[in-house]
């Protein structure tokens, strides 16, 4: 009989030690601990961070920018900044922007990554993927914190009017990682686009890599598009393109780096269509860099230059 008592004692003990447990991780959050499920409790993979993930969902009925929201996608921010301004620097944070969320962009910096070491990560896939809209000419997202990245958004600077910039890198923006994004340039069934740049290197973006990305217009008509990827004039180091496509109609190079002092550029498994007849080296001009290019694809209309590439060691395959 004693030897029972004590067993018992020793299940309801555990049993409470496992009710205590379960109530203070539902009420502070950590790393370990992402969302409530059903009364149980999601455990993170480690492997893949151990910093905090910042939900992002602006559909959501039970969300808000304000305080005590944004660590459950239950209770999440409506816009991606204010999930930024939450995040940890240099913590392995991570913001999740959930299926369907949906932003405009209008004003200069709207989504300002100015914080080290921050990942923001779209989930979906097509056109569930979280979507930023362009509806403002000063509109772009900033990029002066380095060892940042944006992936899985789809970006849409195709509205009428409107002569925007998508991702514009300043001096800190070192270290990004551009990948599995869709930028929309034109939209051909509406006849809509004005874009000036998808990415524009105004004064950073050194050891910038795009990978596995779409710039997608239209070849049969000029959009406004003056060059998709835009680093001319700046002295840039380690610039990767890869597994990329780049199709437009656009008064300058698709990717334009004239006069540009980039060292180790590289452009790999990639392919660029350009519809302009405007003028000579419209597929790329990196007249003043030194790397390789290797298993790329470029299309230009009939009698144009595919590229000016001096310095570069090409391989087209």
């Amino acid at each position: 009989m004693l030897i029972k008592n004590i067993r018992f004692s020793i299940l309801v003990a555990l049993f409470l030690v496992v009710i205590f447990t379960w109530g203070v991780s539902a009420q502070n959050k950590t790393p370990f601990f992402n969302k409530r499920a059903g009364g149980g409790m999601v455990i993170a993979d480690q492997t893949q961070t151990t910093g905090n993930y910042w939900f992002v969902d602006s559909g959501s009925a039970t969300g808000a920018d304000g305080a005590g929201y944004g660590q459950n996608p239950d209770a999440p921010c409506l816009t991606i900044d204010y999930a930024f301004g939450l995040a940890d620097e240099s913590n392995g944070d991570v913001i999740v922007a959930m299926p369907g969320h949906a932003e405009n962009i209008s004003t200069a910096s709207q989504i300002d990554i100015d914080k080290a070491g921050i990942r923001i990560i779209g989930i979906g896939v097509g056109r569930t993927r979280p979507k930023l809209t362009w509806t403002g000419a000063n509109g772009y997202i900033e990029v002066n914190a380095a060892n940042c990245s944006m992936e899985n958004i789809v970006l849409d600077l195709s509205t009428t009017g409107i002569a925007a910039t998508g991702v514009s890198m300043f001096t800190n923006g070192t270290d990004f990682l551009f990948k599995n994004m869709e930028v929309i340039l034109y939209e051909k069934a509406s006849g809509s686009g004005a874009a000036t740049a998808a990415i524009n290197a105004w004064s950073g973006g050194t050891r910038t890599q795009i990978e596995g990305c779409s710039f997608i217009g239209d070849i049969d008509s000029e959009s406004g598009v003056t060059s998709v990827i835009a680093i001319a004039g700046n002295a840039l180091d380690d610039i990767y393109i890869v597994d990329s496509r780049i199709i437009a109609y656009s008064s300058s190079p698709l990717i334009n780096g004239s006069g540009s002092a980039v060292t180790n550029f590289v452009i790999d498994s990639a392919m660029l269509r350009q519809g302009s007849t405007l003028s000579t080296d419209l597929g790329i001009d990196m007249t003043s860099a030194n790397g390789v290019m290797m298993n790329t694809v470029l299309s230009t209309p009939s009698g144009q230059t595919l590229f000016n590439t001096t310095g570069l060691a090409s391989v087209i395959h």
